[in-house]
C-alpha cells in the first residue's frame, strides 16, 4: 500500500478520535487509547524489520 495513502488513513483516524473525545468526555481514555495504537501501528508500518533488511541484503 502507497505510504501516503497510509498516512492519510492514519491522520483520520487520530482525527476521528480526537473528535469523539472532545464530545464524549467520559470515554476520552479510551479514544486516547485508539489513537495510541493507530500511531503506533504506523510507526511500525514505517520502520522496517530487521528480517526485512536481510533479505533485501542477500537479494542484491
Amino acid at each position: 500500500m502507497n505510504q501516503g495513502v497510509v498516512c492519510l488513513i492514519v491522520v483520520i483516524f487520530a482525527g476521528g478520535s480526537l473528535g469523539l473525545a472532545v464530545v464524549d468526555p467520559q470515554y476520552r481514555p479510551r479514544f486516547s487509547d485508539l489513537a495510541q495504537i493507530g500511531l503506533s501501528g504506523f510507526l511500525g508500518y514505517l520502520v522496517p524489520s530487521p528480517m526485512a533488511k536481510k533479505a533485501k541484503r542477500e537479494g542484491e
